[in-house]
This record gives structure tokens, sequence and C-alpha cells, in this order.
């Protein structure tokens, strides 16, 4: 199955691949990839709405809600018509010849006149869009994890359901947890973004409908996110060091982290593949002694195939006088910290006391290094 993402130009294009990106992480038989340049909406498809309190946390209808907010809603917005979206998603499937059976999904930061997080396309469920703003009023982590939650939600939707009337019957008006959960309530969404769950009921809805491979894949997005969300809530206590996989390009995820990828620079990257392949430790002077097996690493993974430049960024690297070494130590310790926190990073980061062995102290039983295939 394929899923191509359509970005508005409205959301950042960093975001917008940053969730790509996540999604990408998660082998398996289901493809997300881009669907190409999004001519935007015409601007006469836009309107600017009046946004109170009521109408701002409500998908469609209006009960009165707390004002205990943790910022002002905005007094205005611009908002546009499910039509105008889903007509987006056509005339993209259309100018890229994606096939009809394939799911084409904006990504959009401009609210609809629903209010819904997510939809597909009551006429065409091949069609969907997930609005990408104003997550900051219901999650405390970045739009990335609630918006890849969403996607995955919705390749599971397309498949439970023939169409939009069934899927209305089906949701739950009361929240369980369950990605069918309506959230009437806007601010209900944490729960299911915190239990990335799917009830029994409608879990019942899948079997038959999707590739078990597939599912998996799609259940393993949703644990993903509910991880991510925790780590970026700084809920990390009494968590065991994650397993480590090292993909053949030289990328490092932490799979039981929500698949979290450790983003290095391609030296970084290099040192860091090094030591995990020296168990043993080493003394920093003694690299030099190594510049061929280091040499062949970079290679692997640097985009310039140039080998006098590879040659000469080895050397700098292994050069006793500079301070090269050192520095990608302590980038690679900072991506680490930023990443899982001060106390987990500990097991995975290059250490050693001065003038003594560096070395990493994880247990080489947690890697599957793949780069070395």
């Amino acid at each position: 199955m394929e899923v191509y993402l359509l970005c508005s130009k409205e959301f950042s294009q960093e975001k917008f691949n940053e969730v790509l990106e996540f999604l990408q992480s998660y082998d398996g038989p289901v493809r997300f990839l881009r669907a190409g340049p999004s001519r935007g909406f015409r601007d006469e498809n836009v309107s600017l709405e009046d946004v109170d309190e009521e109408r701002f946390f409500k998908q469609e209808v209006r009960i009165c809600y707390s004002r205990s907010l943790r910022k002002e809603i905005p007094e205005k917005r611009n908002e546009i018509s499910w039509k105008s979206m889903f007509e987006l998603c056509q005339q993209s499937r259309v100018e890229n010849n994606l096939p009809g059976k394939d799911l084409v999904i904006l990504l959009t930061n401009i609210a609809n006149k629903a209010n819904w997080f997510s939809a597909l396309d009551p006429d065409n469920p091949c069609n969907g869009f997930v609005h990408t703003a104003e997550w900051e009023y219901y999650v405390n982590c970045s739009e990335v994890f609630p918006v890849a939650y969403l996607l995955a939600s919705l390749v599971l939707q397309r498949h439970m359901f023939k169409d939009m009337e069934s899927l209305q019957k089906a949701v739950h008006k009361r929240p369980l947890g369950c990605i069918n959960d309506f959230c009437e309530h806007k601010r209900d969404i944490i729960l299911k973004l915190r239990t990335a769950d799917i009830c029994i009921d409608c879990m019942h809805l899948l079997q038959d409908k999707l590739d078990p491979l597939e599912i998996q894949q799609i259940l393993n997005i949703l644990e993903g996110v509910r991880i991510r969300m925790l780590f970026n809530q700084n809920f990390r206590q009494n968590l065991k060091p994650s397993s480590m996989r090292i993909t053949k390009h030289g990328k490092i995820f932490l799979p039981d982290y929500g698949n979290m990828e450790i983003k290095l620079t391609p030296l970084e990257k290099t040192l860091y593949i090094f030591f995990l392949n020296h168990p043993e430790g080493m003394m920093l002077h003694d690299l030099a002694d190594h510049k061929e097996e280091l040499r062949n690493i970079y290679s692997r993974i640097s985009t310039s195939g140039l080998l006098a430049e590879i040659n000469n960024r080895i050397d700098s690297l292994v050069d006793v006088t500079s301070n090269s070494v050192s520095e990608k130590m302590s980038k690679i310790r900072s991506a680490f910290v930023k990443s899982v926190g001060k106390d987990l990073a500990k097991s995975y980061y290059i250490q050693g006391e001065q003038n003594a062995v560096k070395g990493i102290p994880l247990d080489r039983c947690l890697v599957e290094n793949g780069f070395e295939k």
C-alpha cells in the first residue's frame, strides 16, 4: 500500500519532512511518499472567520467548555471548506498520475469549516486531510507526532469503513482511548494520543481488510507516537536502555523509544559507528592507526564521492594536534542528551576519563548493526 503526502504552502516544509521521515522510519509494506508539489489553495476559497472559545474547541457540535486555557485563542483565523481541500488532493492525484487505490493526504495549517482534526473525503475516501496547526492548545510536544498519529489513523479508517456514513456510525462519541474516538471536545484527543490503542470492536472491523503486516506497521507508528510524546513531556523515569538499530546507510534509531532517530553529521556517525565496532574501547591517539577503517565507514555515509575530500576529513579527524575528535564526541553526547535525556543518554555516547580509553558502554547485544552487512 502507498500513501502519498501532500503539503500545503502554509505548512512548514521542515515539519513536513519530519512527519514523513518519522513515518518512513517504520519498516513494513505501507510506503509513505511525497505526492509532489502543491499549487496551494486559491485565495477566494480561504475565508477569515471569527473564532470564539466554543467554536474553537469543538468539532461541529457546539457545547460550552471550561475557560481554563493554556493561552488565548485567536479572535480570527483562516478557514477553508472540505471541498477545496479534497479538490487539491484530487488535483495532485491527477497531475502526478497517482493510482486511484492509493491514499493522498493533505497536510495543511489552514483550519476547516467543520473544525475537524482530520477526515477522509466522503466522495472518495482515498483522499484525506490532517490539520497541522493549533496543537499547542492540546499537547505539550511537537506537532509532528499528533499529525503522524492522525495520518496513521486515516490509513486504518480508510480500510475499516466502506464510506463516511459507516465511519460516523461507528465512531465513539464517548472517548475510549481508541483511534475512532470522535473527540467532540477537541481536548479529549489527548486520551487517544496517550493510549495509542484500538478497541476490540474496532480491531474486528480491520479483520480481513488489511494485511497483518500492514496493520502491525501502523500499530508500531501509533505506539511510536505515544512514546515520543512521553519523551517530549519528560516522562522518562524507570525506562531501560533501548535497543539500537543502525541502517545500511548509517542512520541510527532507538526502536524501543518510538523508533527515535539520533541525527548526527556524517563524520559524527563515522566516529560513533567506529566505536560501536570496538566494544573494548580505544585511546584517542590510537585512532590514527585505524584510518582505513574510518575512511571506509565515512565513504559509505558521506554524500561526497571525492576521494581527496574523504581522506582530508579523516586525516583531520585523527589529527592529535586538533580538537576535531573531542568536538565530534561532544556533539554526539549532546545529540543523545537532547533526544533521551541526561540519564538515559549515558548508556549511548562515547565516554571515558581524560587520557584514558574511550568507549560506548551500551551492551552490544542491544545493537542491530545493519551497516556492517
